[in-house]
């Protein structure tokens, strides 16, 4: 069942054009790799603190 997900998933992402409006018959692999710069871009840094107690890390 898994290898048949996995193959599905494949496909779909990467065979079968994107229906997005703005994404002109790109398939969503593609899309996602030409727009991945976009998000580093436009991402906003998160200050973290930790919490020497639990040992955890929060982002404030």
């Amino acid at each position: 069942l898994q290898i048949d997900v996995d193959h599905w998933i494949s496909k779909y992402n990467e065979t079968r054009p994107h229906s997005g409006k703005y994404c002109y018959g790109k398939t969503p692999m593609q899309t996602f790799r030409e727009a991945k710069h976009l998000v580093a871009e436009k991402t906003i840094p998160v200050a973290q603190s930790s919490n020497s107690a639990t040992n955890l890390t929060y982002a404030v």
